[in-house]
């Protein structure tokens, strides 16, 4: 009945508050648990608009069930493109995230490009990763054609664990040592930590790009090898 009244209410309609009732209404029904919460959740992410879709995103960080999950991922592979649709996009894949349900978090870094953001970064880097057996599609495909790869391929490779890390130094290098694609493979790289002799040549030789040192220093920091400690001390010598 309180899930009913709160569709009612219906979601924030404006950039300001419209109701005294939402906020309480929905904190009571956090309290009193069962899967109401979430139908709000699912009602709320599914007739809003640009101004609620953040406060439900928010909501459902607290809790959610599959419907919520779904409706969560259904937003994040939308197309909308309000304002601040990809904050919001950024949040939803937080909170999916978090609560291990990866499959539209990786289409959704495959849709990215070379538009990865920190917050997704962030949470890998803190150990949250999907299973193994999500990535072995994409793995397949760029050791099978690593000129072929695209840029989510690569990025969503770097959500996986170490040992992916030469698959993304051979889609890396297969465009050149200058290209888009071999930038996109330091970020991934430096959220794997692959530490083979493979990957400490690719980073070191990537050191001596420009645009691309920031990322290398990042990823060998990332290693952490003695080797790669060696390096990045003589090129912090050389930056003095």
């Amino acid at each position: 009945m309180l899930a009913d009244i709160l569709i009612r209410i219906s979601p924030r309609a404006g950039i300001w508050q419209d109701s005294i009732l939402r906020d309480p209404a929905l904190a009571l029904l956090l309290r009193i648990g069962g899967d109401e919460y979430s139908k709000v959740i699912v009602s709320y992410l599914q007739n809003g608009s640009e101004h609620n879709y953040r406060d439900t995103i928010l909501v459902a960080s607290r809790r959610s069930n599959a419907d919520a999950k779904d409706s969560l991922g259904q937003f994040l592979l939308s197309s909308r493109t309000y304002k601040h649709a990809q904050w919001d996009k950024f949040e939803a894949a937080r909170n999916l995230m978090d609560r291990g349900h990866w499959a539209p978090v990786i289409q959704f870094v495959e849709s990215l490009g070379n538009d990865f953001e920190r917050k997704i970064a962030n949470l890998v880097r803190e150990g949250v990763r999907p299973p193994e057996s999500q990535l072995t599609d994409i793995h397949t495909r760029v050791v099978a054609n690593p000129t072929d790869a695209t840029i989510g391929e690569i990025l969503n490779l770097g959500l996986g664990p170490s040992k992916f890390a030469e698959t993304i130094v051979a889609a890396g290098e297969s465009s050149g040592s200058n290209s888009v694609k071999a930038i996109c493979s330091l970020t991934a790289l430096d959220l794997c930590g692959g530490k083979s002799d493979t990957t400490f040549s690719f980073l070191k030789n990537q050191l001596g790009i420009e645009m691309h040192h920031f990322a290398a220093f990042n990823a060998l920091a990332s290693i952490g090898t003695e080797s790669a400690l060696e390096v990045l001390a003589t090129d912090a010598g050389d930056q003095m």
